[in-house]
């Protein structure tokens, strides 16, 4: 079998048969293993054995040295040669008493100096090298205007959601919400603050960034902006991200707040609004009960009219049937009897 480790990490031998006792069958099973170390067979070209494995480290840095060794019953165990020595990047920046070195695992040096990355790529211990560092106010000034972009977005729900047509005397939902036009107010408030940085008081206004009437953020002077980004940079990216006053703190802070269950003002508005709902829901119950109970009665009353008006028909049919009379006979007899009345005779004279 063959033992790879990498680092102080060791991994499960790798048992040697008939199907991978080979270069290449070795290179294919290293491989499989999937541990970090990649093998292939390189061709010397020349001398009696010109076929090698190579074991490269899929990660660079000195705790990712490989070790290898074999455990076998017969054939020729492989002899092994170091070709580099796994190793940290050292980086020294300054010189003299006040040069300060970094290690680091990969080429790719991040931690050295603040807000910037340097990718190392030859190694030259004895020549120095200058590294000029610049502003990048492009990608400052892209963070800016997605910062408007976002804002703007929340002005025009606000405006949809608030607007009222005059035409069609329609209002959007919600039209003359007290809680809206404050939330809307207070961010409002936010971006058009000043704040104290170093010792400047700034606000969007000094970077050239300007409200209209419907409240929407633009850059209104674009001179005024890249001015403040090339002589002031820290102050400007310190207005939108320190960490306690910034204006994306601010922001998110108001938000957090207003929407806080049962404390926040949308989360007052919220349980306002289901409390309504139930209070309505309870006065619908009670409403159809109450109707309920009144269909109740009125059926009861209405049976109790028709068992008496039954009882009118039977006594009307009692009495009659006493006289002699039934209902249709008795409207037979005062129309068609043979009783006759007296009646003066008159003559016509001419």
């Amino acid at each position: 079998s063959v033992t790879l480790g990498l680092g102080s990490a060791t991994f499960t031998p790798i048992t040697i048969n008939s199907t991978n006792n080979t270069l290449q069958g070795l290179a294919d099973a290293i491989n499989t293993a999937n541990v970090g170390i990649q093998a292939s067979v390189a061709n010397q070209g020349q001398g009696t054995s010109p076929y090698h494995l190579v074991l490269t480290s899929a990660n660079t840095g000195k705790l990712n040295n490989i070790t290898f060794s074999t455990s076998l019953t017969g054939g020729t165990a492989p002899t092994t040669t170091v070709l580099q020595s796994a190793q940290d990047a050292l980086l020294t920046l300054g010189t003299g008493t006040n040069a300060v070195q970094f290690e680091s695992a990969t080429n790719t040096v991040a931690n050295a100096l603040p807000g910037v990355t340097l990718n190392l790529l030859t190694a030259s211990p004895s020549t120095a090298v200058t590294v000029s560092v610049q502003p990048n106010t492009t990608a400052v000034q892209g963070d800016i205007n997605n910062f408007i972009s976002a804002y703007n977005a929340a002005v025009d729900f606000f405006s949809t959601n608030t607007a009222y047509n005059a035409q069609t005397k329609t209002a959007a939902v919600l039209q003359g919400d007290f809680t809206t036009e404050s939330i809307q107010s207070g961010l409002a408030g936010i971006v058009s603050s000043r704040q104290m940085r170093g010792s400047t008081v700034m606000g969007l206004s000094d970077l050239g960034i300007t409200v209209d009437d419907s409240g929407h953020l633009s850059i209104s002077n674009g001179t005024q902006l890249n001015n403040a980004l090339q002589n002031n940079m820290q102050s400007v990216v310190s207005l939108f991200t320190d960490s306690t006053s910034g204006l994306g703190v601010q922001l998110n802070n108001y938000i957090t707040n207003a929407t806080a269950p049962n404390t926040g003002i949308l989360g007052q508005q919220e349980t306002y609004l289901q409390n309504q709902v139930s209070s309505l829901n309870n006065d619908l119950t009670q409403q159809k009960t109450l109707l309920t109970q009144e269909e109740t009665n009125l059926q009861q009353q209405f049976t109790q009219m028709e068992v008496g008006l039954a009882s009118l028909q039977s006594q009307s049919q009692y009495v009659l049937g006493s006289l002699g009379l039934s209902t249709s006979g008795m409207s037979s007899s005062l129309l068609g009897g043979s009783s006759s009345s007296s009646s003066s005779s008159s003559s016509s004279l001419s």
